[in-house]
């Protein structure tokens, strides 16, 4: 049984920014980016090992990274028994890694 997925409020505020980024550049293609965020996060929610698994963060937690196919972004994710809690819809070519200090606030 696939698990349950959620946004974390400043991954929600990036998807947000990226629409309307798209959007301003040609009408309907920031649905197109909320589109297959949410499939790749339904696919990441059903398949979680299917991530590339982000090394050198606390133990007591797994993240993986989902790769978009279409658009330049990755989701960010700490894989949990029950749910994937994505923490950063991320660019890849825009500071890397700055999404770390958010492994920071969130509870084990």
């Amino acid at each position: 049984m696939p698990l349950s997925y959620r946004l974390d409020p400043d991954a929600e505020q990036e998807l947000a920014e990226a629409m309307a980024w798209y959007d301003a550049e040609r009408p309907g293609l920031g649905r197109d980016l909320l589109d297959e965020v949410h499939a790749v996060a339904q696919h990441a929610a059903e398949f979680p090992s299917s991530g590339e698994l982000i090394r050198g963060l606390p133990l007591q937690h797994e993240f993986r990274r989902f790769q978009l196919k279409v658009f330049p972004y990755v989701l960010i994710a700490r894989v949990r028994p029950s749910e994937l809690d994505i923490l950063a819809v991320a660019h890849q070519h825009r500071k890397p890694r700055y999404w770390r200090k958010r492994v920071a606030k969130i509870s084990p």
